[in-house]
């Protein structure tokens, strides 16, 4: 019988009534066990589930309340019949088989040792949704191949026969009256070219000598030679003298051939380092000089009042020494309103730069909420670009809020901006919501009535501000920081070093470059 790997799982729901038509009927049954074991055996499809428990409690000889049927991971009840499944196209039902007893196993191997293999079975074949059956014969050509001996193994139990018991049967036995036949007496000749393996030399028996072989050196005899004319012809210590020679040449020329390219590659690596700081006192000086004319950190307004410190000691010095009495007391009062002045401009500057940045913080912030989100992907590195409805979110809230800051809009445009943060905010409970509200109609009530502009911009500036801060509130934004906070948790998880100093968390940003080093070093 056919065995399948695959088992289908069958619900219950399908089960379907009996009928007088298939009472008849055999159904083949595979029975599956937990360790992917088959066991297969067809039954009449009016046997209930109680009967096939005793039938295969005597095939595996084991007791009848240990064995336990699943149909879809489900306990079969012991008077369901087998008509009552719905069985695939093949005619064939799956059920589960399970041990109940857990210190039992079902010794499924042993089903089918006894059992021989049928002469005819009958093979249902589908074509053209038409089921055919095809009656098939069996040609069982199995021998019985006798045991000559092995091996067995005292530990796990298993027997290893000779190779011969497992490549056939053995070869008929001559029987005596065939060994007296013409072709057992009969001598079998046949032609050949041989050759020994070594060449040796051969005696010829007529002359008594030998034919020198290709491989054999013939010497003569020469004059004798003492140990001393031989020890001075052969010269062993010149040619060791020789040897030592150009063996210490060849060692010399590698040394230099190594030193001169190491030589090379220091002048060189000089050359880079040299060039490497010029190009960075290069880029120093630059970078210094566009921070005195255009400042924006704290370090470049630093050096300017630093730059201004120096100036106003060289000019006391100047003044100390070339004047005196009243011209000394008026150039130091020229060069304090000269340094005033000088502050002054240097204050506004940094104002001006404030400014510009927390503009460009609160751009950056619109940027990070309405950016789609973007990653590359494991699959051949692809680019993946994502908007979701967050990133979409905080656009409109950029929109809204570069029209609350446009100072060129109309009246009734800034009556229709209002209205629609209004109408937004009124889905909000918070605290922030409610001034926000409050605020839009004194603005609304101040603009309805024709006040100037000079008395409403506190109270726009308010509202921007609120607005702002609205929109940065987790709680209050609908999910659009979620996205801006994972990831700042996320670097800040990951690039945070404890410092020494202040005991604190910090990421490496926030240290000097020298402790950079340090700490780089240190968590190596």
């Amino acid at each position: 019988m056919s065995e399948f790997s695959l088992t289908c799982d069958i619900n219950f729901d399908f089960l379907q009534k009996s009928s007088t038509e298939n009472v008849l009927d055999k159904i083949t049954v595979k029975f599956y066990t937990t360790d992917a074991k088959v066991f297969t055996q067809s039954f009449p499809s009016f046997y209930n589930i109680n009967y096939i428990r005793k039938n295969l409690a005597e095939f595996f000889t084991c007791p009848e309340d240990v064995i336990g049927l699943l149909y879809k991971e489900d306990q079969i009840p012991d008077d369901t019949r087998l008509d009552q499944f719905k069985p695939d196209k093949y005619g064939i039902l799956e059920f589960k088989l399970i041990s109940n007893d857990r210190q039992f196993k079902i010794p499924i191997e042993n089903a089918y040792k006894d059992l021989t293999v049928p002469d005819i079975i009958t093979v249902h074949v589908e074509k053209d949704n038409v089921i055919n059956e095809i009656v098939v014969e069996i040609d069982n050509k199995a021998i019985d191949k006798p045991f000559l001996g092995g091996y067995k193994d005292t530990q796990t139990g298993i027997q290893y026969h000779h190779g011969y018991t497992q490549t056939g049967p053995p070869k008929l036995k001559v029987p005596p009256e065939m060994k007296s036949h013409r072709d057992a007496q009969t001598h079998f000749t046949r032609n050949r070219q041989t050759q020994r393996e070594h060449t040796r030399a051969t005696q010829v028996p007529t002359r008594n000598i030998y034919l020198p072989s290709i491989c054999d050196k013939i010497l003569t005899a020469k004059p004798y030679e003492s140990a001393d004319e031989r020890e001075k012809r052969l010269d062993f210590e010149g040619k060791v003298r020789t040897i030592q020679k150009y063996s210490r040449d060849w060692r010399m020329k590698k040394k230099l051939k190594e030193f001169s390219i190491e030589h090379q590659k220091r002048v060189r690596i000089e050359q880079e380092r040299e060039e490497e700081e010029r190009r960075e006192n290069e880029e120093r000086k630059k970078r210094d000089l566009v921070s005195k004319v255009f400042p924006m950190k704290s370090e470049d307004f630093a050096m300017l009042y630093s730059m201004v410190d120096r100036w106003k000691k060289s000019e006391i010095e100047r003044i100390a020494s070339m004047s005196c009495g009243a011209a000394k007391i008026a150039e130091f009062y020229l060069l304090l309103e000269k340094e005033i002045e000088i502050l002054q401009s240097i204050d506004q500057l940094r104002n001006k730069v404030k400014k510009d940045l927390e503009i460009k913080k609160i751009m950056d912030f619109f940027k990070a909420i309405g950016s789609p989100i973007e990653w590359d992907s494991e699959y051949k590195h692809i680019h993946i670009s994502m908007d979701t409805l967050e990133a979409q979110r905080g656009r409109e809230f950029y929109e809204m809020y570069k029209k609350l800051t446009d100072k060129c809009l109309t009246k009734d445009e800034r009556f229709e901006i209002y209205a629609t943060l209004k109408q937004y905010l009124y889905s909000h409970n918070c605290s922030e919501s409610q001034e926000i509200i409050s605020l839009i109609d004194r603005v609304c009530e101040l603009l309805a009535r024709g006040m100037a502009d000079g008395y409403i911009t506190s109270l726009q500036k308010r509202i921007v501000s609120l607005v702002l801060h609205h929109f940065e509130l987790p709680d209050c934004n609908e999910g659009v920081t979620n996205h801006m906070i994972k990831v700042k948790r996320e670097r800040m998880t990951k690039n945070l070093i404890y410092c020494r100093s202040c005991q604190k968390l910090k990421p490496v940003e926030k240290f000097t470059i020298h402790a950079r080093f340090f700490y780089a070093f240190s968590h190596v």
